[in-house]
């Protein structure tokens, strides 16, 4: 039997997920309200619009093959939505995070909060930390906020900004470089 990433991966969608750390976003999104912010060529999208009720992506959609570099002109964007063409419940937003942050506040269709956020946008320990502060308080009690690249050696600015707001990862809470917070 294909898992979702399998499922994924067999129609061209790509992108920088282990196929465990799919498995677990797809779970978390599970019948959720979902902000992406940060979706690249759609991977993660894909992945969690098979199981949310909605997502939502936020991203330039300018990033370079690495996905860290952002670049002139649209690169991604064709891409992401090819992955996320065949789902009637994924919007986006063309944009940084900040640059979304005022008008997904005011959408009263989603009354500015969210069942579930997941950050995959830029990596520096000040981005993510701005990030945090941006989205945190926009998850619903009982929401999930979900961070990738934590304890990426590439990305030591995700888990310090991460574990600065939250402390470290608990066990159960991180699957290979995916961890999750639930707020209470």
């Amino acid at each position: 039997m294909m898992n979702l990433f399998d499922i994924a991966t067999a129609v061209g969608v790509k992108g920088f997920l282990h196929c465990n750390e799919a498995q677990k976003l797809a779970e978390l999104a599970i019948n959720r309200d979902v902000l992406e912010i940060g979706s690249f060529t759609g991977l993660s999208a894909y992945l969690m619009a098979i199981t949310a009720k909605t997502v939502m992506c936020v991203d330039t959609f300018k990033a370079n093959t690495a996905g860290q570099q952002q670049l002139d002109s649209l690169q991604t964007l064709d891409a992401f939505q090819k992955a996320t063409s065949r789902f009637s419940n994924v919007n986006h937003f063309i944009g940084t995070s900040e640059q979304a942050s005022k008008p997904l506040s005011e959408n009263e269709s989603i009354q500015g909060h969210f069942d579930m956020i997941f950050l995959d946008a830029m990596h520096t320990y000040e981005d993510v930390k701005a990030d945090i502060e941006r989205w945190w308080p926009r998850v619903r009690p009982g929401g999930v906020m979900a961070f990738h690249d934590y304890r990426h050696l590439a990305f030591p600015g995700v888990e310090k900004a991460v574990d600065e707001k939250f402390g470290p990862a608990p066990e159960g809470t991180t699957v290979v470089t995916l961890r999750w917070i639930q707020k209470t």
